[in-house]
């Protein structure tokens, strides 16, 4: 699915302004259903601009129509008269929306970024596991996993939800997507992107394996098993599974929450060699405890992916 894009076209000829109207930053062009802002630099013909393609045409990103996309651009190209899609591709986001059995918040909490991908990890305090970003060092790419239906019932009327075929409001969607602020260096090898190009078989498989591949750069945490019995229930045990809770929120193994326990141990200078080692065994002893789901991980959406990709 194509969501945002930006592109930048320079004609030659001039552009065409009577099917627009004078707005603050540019001129506006009004979709179906949403206005945009075209900035045109008359002097040299540069002509900018960014949108969402399926939210202009259809009111919504739920659902992406290549035909719905194309007939966007042709329009644009007609108010404008010039060619479209010879622009080039600015910045792209792509991804894909997925119905999934459980609550959104529930993957999103467990997907964090696998050690040396060079990603950092944030997410919107005002909404907490609702959604999540990774961003790469340099800025020129991160991805962004969020909850799908809260987003349409924020962004999108009653009457456009209605409209949409095969959405259940009673369902749970995810969405994933890859945000390109310079695709032609991430996709292209630093060549120009056209926009033409990217409704073609051969770049819409590459966005396609793209956005695998970016899904791979994380891993996904399992949740503890509950405990079978009381003697898995006592307070250590309690406490150690919500420090684990808490450390899988963070993106923290039973490893790395190990080694934290024993580097807090070392700084208590009055624990003794003896006093840290039997403070250890203790401890793995409570960790040993904790039984983690086996087989496939529920909160997994690599198929959920390759299924959707494949609708498209």
């Amino acid at each position: 699915m194509i969501d945002f894009i930006r592109i930048v076209l320079y004609s030659p000829k001039g552009v065409y302004l009577e099917k627009l109207q004078k707005g603050r930053y540019g001129y506006l062009y009004q979709f179906p259903h949403k206005r945009i802002n075209i900035v045109i630099d008359e002097n040299n013909g540069r002509v900018e601009l960014g949108l969402s393609m399926m939210y202009c045409m259809q009111g919504h990103n739920l659902t992406f129509d290549r035909r719905l996309f194309m007939k966007g651009v042709r329009l644009l190209c007609e108010a404008l008269h010039i060619n479209l899609w010879k622009a080039t591709v600015k910045e792209l986001e792509f991804g894909v929306i997925m119905e999934v059995k459980e609550t959104p918040s529930a993957y999103i909490k467990a997907h964090h970024d696998k050690p040396k991908q060079k990603l950092h990890e944030d997410e919107k305090k005002a909404d907490k596991n609702g959604c999540r970003f990774w961003k790469e060092e340099n800025s020129k790419f991160h991805m962004k996993m969020y909850n799908a239906r809260k987003n349409l019932m924020q962004k999108t009327s009653l009457e456009v939800r209605s409209s949409i075929r095969n959405y259940d409001a009673a369902s749970n969607y995810v969405k994933f997507e890859a945000h390109y602020k310079h695709p032609h260096s991430s996709l292209n090898r630093g060549k120009d992107i056209l926009l033409y190009q990217l409704l073609t078989p051969s770049w819409a498989d590459r966005l396609k394996e793209d956005l695998l591949l970016q899904y791979q750069r994380l891993y996904v945490t399992r949740e503890p098993l509950p405990p079978k019995n009381k003697k898995e229930a006592s307070s250590g045990d309690l406490l150690y599974r919500q420090l684990l809770e808490y450390g899988c929120l963070l993106g923290k193994s039973q490893i790395e929450i190990r080694k934290e326990y024993n580097a807090t141990m070392r700084l208590c200078p009055l624990l003794s060699a003896n006093d840290r080692k039997s403070r250890q065994v203790y401890f793995r002893s409570i960790e040993s405890k904790v039984a983690f789901e086996e087989g496939k991980n529920r909160y997994d959406l690599t198929e959920y992916i390759i299924s959707a990709l494949k609708k498209e």
